[in-house]
Formats: structure tokens, C-alpha cells, sequence
């Protein structure tokens, strides 16, 4: 609404996406989050996740690319993944994040973009002749 504020959580996911963790220590982390007193995590609070998470690639003009907007889906297939509990432990979520579901997509994307800007690759590029090639080959 452009009134100059952002919601904690969502600063807290982008900055997330930005950091060089592991990709399910980033995960966890997430879950953490939204998850109650005792680590745990039902619908509703699995639905403020995917929802605030998913607010990065709509900002940047990408949500279509990665599925949209409708997070009700993959509430959903996450809750079915651990057959249709009350509420999930971090583990299954991990578990079911390691799935890439169509919401959340856009961060393990992003985590391997960002891995292979400095991967080195033994290779000579035919026209610049650079050699190791630094990045995406």
C-alpha cells in the first residue's frame, strides 16, 4: 500500500533469500517463524508463510513464472504430504519443501542462481577465451 511500512515477516524472508545459508537450514528457519510454542505449524499459520513468501516474486514482476498467487494449493499438498494432520513438524516441512512446491520454487531457484555465480568451470569460451569460466556457463 505504499504507507512506508513492511510487514516484519516479509523483511525477515527477504533478507533470508539474500543470505549464503543452506538451503534447509533457510527452510527451518521459515518454519520457525510461524511455527507456536510448541514447533509446530497448522494451516493457517503454513498459509501467512506462503503468502508473505510468495510477496518477493510478485515485487519483482515473476509471480506468474513461479505459479501465481494462490498459495491455497500448496497449503493443501503440504498437509496431504503428511496425511492431512492437524498440525506439521518442522521435519515435514523440510520434507515437503525438498518437493519444490510450486509457491516456494522460486527460492531454491534462487539459492542455486546465487550458488553457481562462483562456480568455476575448467573450460575455455571459444570467443572471449577466458579461461576458468566464473559463473553460468
Amino acid at each position: 500500500g505504499r504507507s512506508g511500512k513492511i510487514r516484519v515477516l516479509s523483511m525477515k524472508i527477504g533478507l533470508l533469500s539474500l543470505s549464503k545459508g543452506h538451503l534447509e537450514e533457510k527452510y527451518k528457519y521459515l518454519f520457525s517463524q510461524v511455527a507456536s510454542a510448541g514447533d509446530t505449524c497448522d494451516q493457517r499459520q503454513l498459509g501467512l508463510l506462503l503468502h508473505e513468501a510468495i510477496q518477493i516474486p510478485r515485487q519483482l514482476g515473476e509471480v506468474a513464472a513461479f505459479g501465481g498467487s494462490n498459495i491455497e494449493p500448496s497449503v493443501r499438498s503440504c498437509f496431504q504430504h503428511v496425511n492431512n494432520k492437524v498440525e506439521l513438524e518442522p521435519q515435514q516441512f523440510v520434507d515437503w519443501m525438498r518437493l519444490e512446491p510450486q509457491s516456494m520454487v522460486w527460492l531454491p531457484v534462487l539459492h542455486r542462481v546465487a550458488a553457481a555465480e562462483t562456480a568455476k568451470h575448467q573450460a575455455k569460451c571459444n570467443i572471449c577465451k577466458e579461461c576458468p569460466i566464473v559463473g553460468f556457463r
